[in-house]
């Protein structure tokens, strides 16, 4: 527990209350650093295979994709979540 006044204290309502909207916590930082992250790991994962093959070569590509197509669908399940933005009325009439 966050003692009230600790620097910590309202980093956790940030979280309890971003973590329950749909995709909430994929802000966009987060959804960078997790594309950065997927295409990092297939990256290394390809550069430190002994001897890839074409068949190991596809398969990662299809894994980022995979991966990427996620976080696509993430996003846009955090769209749909959103409540819809107020616009401004605009008068026909003049004053």
């Amino acid at each position: 527990m966050v003692m009230p006044g600790h620097p910590a204290a309202g980093h956790s309502a940030w979280v309890a209350s971003s973590a329950d909207r749909p995709g909430g916590w994929l802000g966009l930082a987060h959804k960078r650093a997790l594309r950065i992250a997927a295409v990092a790991l297939a990256s290394l994962t390809l550069v430190f295979w002994g001897r890839p093959t074409g068949k190991v070569v596809i398969g990662l590509a299809l894994a980022l994709l995979v991966a990427l197509a996620l976080l696509v669908a993430l996003a846009i399940v955090e769209l749909l979540g959103r409540p819809p933005e107020r616009t401004a009325e605009v008068s026909t009439t003049h004053p």
